[in-house]
């Protein structure tokens, strides 16, 4: 043992092998490879548009991927996991060879057992492994950093389980991912949630300074999503001043935000930012878990877990470690974290920073172009840059001036009536939210075109988007974002126009659509879209979204608790007509990205339930533009070719019990406590 950590220290010391050389191959057989040595420059120099020098950066190969290189390189002969065995496994048959074929040879002798020396265990951190997490930490300017295989939907439960227990209290934001829902329940904590605000759009925003002010009763952990799904990001060192005198833990879920320390735009806007002298007073320990696959450059369900020490309360690296292990494969596919570590050390200096400076200069170029079609489809972003319109504002001054962007009080394009200019609230330019026609100024218009059509046809155009609500889509400018994809984009929503303009058949540009569901057959698009609009115009839309973000549902229940009925099956599935004042059993949410609507153990209230009843109508009038709600049953209908929504809920009688026990268990605790007093008085005495 003492040989083995020798070695290994050693090795994380001096890292010879992990940078210098650079190996590339030359496919020569079925089986055979020649190594060829490429000589790697020490350095690279950086240099910006106009060519003057910019920074010089080491050029490192990174230790994971260099290590699954090596053995790729060495061709070795597998008698150990998994199955496959480089490959051989799946070209014994048609099927498995054409399943190879398409992905190529080097996943799958990449795809590597822990039993792989050259790498170690993940669980041990062996040394190329911790240098991978040696370099994220650096990097984004943590204390300490995980890699996580399972996506930040494992990330969150990680934190949570390393810094909570049963009956701790969480303060939470409500427009968080299901992913802290299920926290939730996993350490059977109780919940405080924090209502954000929402805009005429329906576009949900962060909560108030104001709002996290009134946190009180010594939480264990504070959960706040920076930035919002659609690019609204907090004054960071604001939001850790406050909760810092509130609670010893902050996780700052920022699975949409990994981009946000390689931009000056974003200062002081993210978890990992610098301890400065006017936010060090009380300083809460930070986590913030990142999806990296979201917004750099890196396999899906690549994320990492960075930590930063509070003032007052030392992180321990040790308890996390066991946490960790808990929730991690001892047979990890390293191709998957060796993505993390190059999407992280691609970021590394001026060249990171030259990344994120061209996904904000493209999008801010397509906000630009898009006010040709204003304002049928319109960018959500400030009317005026300074007093001038977009067009005339240099894209450089865009994308370096974050005062454009925040989301003053007054002005009436953000929809947002509550934010001050202390709340500092800023629009990041990446996440680019095309509104459609149909609601201006808090108001539904005569004519509108319904975002979900739009959707339906940039999907069967090959565009996918990210997310889509009534009246608003969203688009990410990502490290993957190109020139060619935003024209493609930018000339797809002007045909669209051109289309709905000339009243052309749905058929001539959905036609999956109308081979799915006939009733579109002669039906105009322009015909479609007014049918529609006049639907939710008729339905009271903004009613029913502002009646439903104005109440935090009425809690029956701690999430844990409606889970543990779910499992013995103490429910039943009730429709929506019977639905008022159930308690649910289940998560219901919006999907993408997963924002909760119904947490389990909540009530159902009668807005809730004209909610639900929308998108039921919605699916029924207009099939294929309904939109995805997680936790929502779907079975036939009265009438033949209907569908109709049920929701699994605890059953009352249940409840009734409940309340009875629970009746019961107190006068037997007051007894049991006066019994006790009894003694120890008798004790005294004696």
């Amino acid at each position: 043992l003492f040989f083995f950590f020798f070695q290994a220290e050693d090795c994380i010391r001096a890292q010879p092998r992990f940078r210098g050389l650079g190996y590339g191959y030359k496919r020569q057989t079925q089986s055979t490879w020649d190594l060829q040595f490429m000589e790697k420059k020490p350095s690279v120099e950086l240099r910006t548009k106009d060519g003057a020098e910019e920074d010089k950066a080491e050029a490192l190969v990174p230790s994971i991927f260099q290590e699954l290189k090596d053995y790729v390189a060495k061709n070795e002969d597998p008698w150990c996991t998994p199955g496959h065995q480089g490959g051989v496994g799946f070209r014994r048959n048609a099927l498995g060879k054409s399943f190879y074929d398409f992905f190529g040879e080097n996943i799958f002798k990449a795809d590597v057992s822990s039993s792989m020396s050259e790498i170690g265990s993940i669980l041990g951190h062996g040394p190329a492994h911790l240098a991978a997490e040696n370099a994220v930490k650096e990097i984004f300017g943590a204390d300490h950093a995980h890699l996580i295989s399972n996506g930040t939907t494992t990330s969150n439960k990680l934190v949570f389980l390393a810094t909570t227990t049963m009956g701790n209290l969480v303060v939470a934001d409500r427009n968080c991912h299901k992913s802290i829902v299920q926290s939730l329940i996993m350490t059977r904590t109780v919940p405080i949630y924090l209502r954000p605000e929402r805009n005429v759009y329906g576009i949900i925003g962060p909560i108030t300074q104001a709002t996290i002010a009134t946190i009180a009763g010594d939480p264990k952990l504070v959960v706040i999503t920076n930035s919002t799904y659609d690019g609204l990001i907090y004054d960071v060192n604001k939001v850790k001043k406050i909760i810092g005198q509130k609670a010893k833990n902050i996780l700052f879920d920022e699975a949409w935000y990994a981009h946000g320390i390689f931009s000056p735009l974003y200062a002081n806007r993210y978890a990992m930012g610098k301890v400065t002298s006017k936010t060090a007073d009380v300083f809460p320990t930070v986590f913030a878990t990142q999806s990296t696959h979201k917004l750099l450059s890196a396999f899906s369900m690549a994320s990492v877990v960075l930590i930063k020490s509070g003032s007052h309360h030392v992180f321990n690296p040790e308890n996390f470690d066991e946490t960790w292990m808990m929730h991690t494969s001892t047979s990890p596919f390293y191709p998957l974290l060796a993505s993390i570590e190059i999407g992280t050390q691609m970021m590394r200096g001026a060249e990171g920073q030259k990344i994120v400076a061209d996904m904000q200069t493209l999008a801010v170029q397509f906000r630009k172009k898009l006010k040709e079609l204003n304002p049928f489809f319109r960018a959500w972003q400030p009317d005026k840059f300074n007093g001038k319109d977009i067009t005339e504002v240099p894209d450089a001054t865009l994308i370096n001036t974050p005062d454009l962007w925040i989301l003053k009080p007054g002005e009436k394009w953000h929809g947002f009536s509550v934010y001050t200019a202390e709340d500092n609230i800023m629009l990041d330019p990446i996440k680019l939210t095309i509104l459609t026609q149909g609601i201006k100024d808090g108001e539904m218009e005569e004519t509108g075109v319904p975002a979900l059509i739009v959707a339906k046809y940039l999907g069967e155009n090959k565009i996918v988007v990210e997310k889509v609500g009534f009246y608003n889509i969203l688009f990410l400018f990502g490290p993957g974002a190109s020139k060619e994809k935003s024209d493609r984009l930018f000339l797809a929503l002007k045909k669209f126009k051109e289309c709905y303009d000339k009243n052309v058949d749905v058929k001539s540009i959905m036609p999956e659509l109308v081979k799915s569901h006939n009733i579109y057959e002669k039906i105009k698009l322009k015909d479609l879209c007014d049918s529609f609009h006049t639907y939710l115009k008729e339905k009271h839309l903004i009613s029913i979204m502002n009646s439903i973000a104005a109440v935090i549902p009425r809690s029956a229940m701690i999430p844990a608790l409606a889970y543990e009925h779910f499992v013995q099956d103490d429910v039943s599935s009730v429709p929506l007509a019977r639905l008022e004042n159930q308690i649910s059993a289940v998560l219901l949410a919006a999907y993408p990205p997963g924002i909760p609507i119904v947490m389990p153990g909540e009530m159902f209230s009668k807005e809730l339930i004209f909610y639900f009843k929308l998108n039921e109508e919605i699916e029924n009038l207009f099939p294929g533009f309904d939109v995805e709600i997680h936790g929502v049953t779907k079975k036939p209908g009265l009438t033949p070719g209907r569908i109709m929504y049920e929701v699994i809920c605890i059953g009352t009688d249940i409840v009734k019990k409940e309340k009875a026990i629970e009746k019961r268990m107190e006068k037997w605790r007051k007894k049991k406590e006066s019994k006790q007093g009894l003694t120890q008085t008798v004790t005294l005495i004696l």
